[in-house]
């Protein structure tokens, strides 16, 4: 939310005594090094900032204005760089600033075109959250960020090589005219779609295919069917196509028995 006087002094988020983030993201192997904030950046690619800038260490004094206003220049600043995704680590400040009916979790709409992962406060007054529980919502956040990313470069690769340059919304990526064969015809960028929108701007005829990057949509009651399930993984070299790519049965165990890592299902949606 704001930096505390610990953190100013150490040139470091977190560091104020007590406070758990440090050992909840070494746990869950978001940062390969203890409080030290350009390896995170450099080596582990995660970056830090704050809704308000401001020192001050007692929170409650932080204004509900401030936080709003240092919302929207965190918006203006995710959307200039385009992370994989964005994880905030306070559930209060969060709903003061974007959504009052916010709970812990992946969020239902992008922040700056991003997804979102809204946690608990990792500071030592919130006792009563565990950092087994911070733990995992940190596994969680590295979870959905890297299956953004691995949709992201599978949606620029499709736009490259299907035949029809696609065109970018937050949420997904779509072809206005059908691909190549084999090319998805959209490709979810964000576990929550608005599938009629997202319908609506491709060839939903016979053939029609989607990609759904988080396995989260039911295009059924659309007239679609499940081709086949899938799973993500983070090559242990980069190819082609990029870091990342989708795996089945044995190519799945291959890659992952040469190191590869898996991040999470994915499913292909057809239109008979």
């Amino acid at each position: 939310m704001n930096p505390s006087p610990a953190s100013a002094a150490a040139g470091v988020g977190y560091a104020r005594p007590g406070n758990r983030f440090w050992p909840a993201a070494l746990a869950a192997g978001v940062v390969s090094a203890d409080r030290d904030g350009d390896h995170a950046l450099h080596m582990d690619r995660v970056g830090f900032t704050d809704f308000v800038a401001r020192v001050e260490a007692d929170a409650s004094k932080v204004s509900n204005d401030e936080l709003r206003t240092g919302a929207v220049d965190v918006e203006r600043l995710v959307r200039r760089w385009q992370p994989a995704a964005i994880c905030f680590t306070a559930l209060g400040p969060y709903r003061v600033a974007v959504n009052r009916h916010a709970i812990a979790g992946a969020q239902p709409q992008p922040f700056g075109g991003r997804p979102a992962y809204v946690m608990p406060s990792t500071s030592g007054r919130n006792a009563a959250v565990s950092l087994a529980t911070l733990t995992d919502h940190m596994r969680h956040a590295a979870t959905l960020a890297d299956t953004a990313a691995a949709a992201g470069e599978n949606a620029q690769w499709c736009s490259a090589m299907g035949g029809v340059k696609g065109e970018w919304a937050d949420t997904y990526w779509h072809a206005p005219g059908r691909t190549g064969e084999f090319y998805p015809d959209a490709v979810t960028l964000h576990p929550t779609v608005d599938v009629d929108e997202m319908l609506a701007r491709i060839d939903a005829s016979s053939g029609a295919s989607v990609k759904d990057s988080f396995a989260t949509l039911d295009l059924e009651p659309h007239g679609f069917d499940v081709l086949f399930d899938a799973v993500w993984v983070r090559t242990a070299s980069a190819n082609e196509k990029g870091e990342f790519d989708w795996f089945q049965g044995a190519e799945l165990e291959e890659q992952l028995a040469a190191g590869g890592r898996a991040i999470a299902p994915l499913r292909i949606w057809v239109k008979p």
